[in-house]
């Protein structure tokens, strides 16, 4: 049976790693425990930024329109890529 105190202490950890180099951190994770969903959260930095990430991902699902996600490798360039930087800074809720 998973550890509930080390689990929270981990994701602690890593959020306060994050929080290291980024204004504002929140972790969500979840694990099935037999036939229950278990959920844990953790953040650092500007609550308010937290909750406006949130809402904007919520209103990404509500349009069909969530970016893809993050992988653990670098996508190989093909010749049809312009530059190799082509990741961009946004506020939320401009568009990109």
């Amino acid at each position: 049976m998973p550890d509930p105190e080390y689990e929270l202490e981990l994701l602690r950890s890593m959020a306060a790693r994050l929080y290291e180099h980024f204004d504002s951190v929140r972790i969500f994770c979840s694990r099935q425990q037999g036939a229950a969903t278990v959920g844990l959260t953790t953040g650092c930095g500007n609550f308010f930024a937290q909750q406006g990430q949130v809402g904007e991902w919520l209103s990404q699902i509500d349009a069909g329109s969530l970016p893809a996600p993050l992988t653990t490798s670098e996508p190989e360039a093909t010749e049809d890529d312009e530059s190799e930087d082509d990741d961009e800074e946004h506020e939320i809720g401009d568009a990109k």
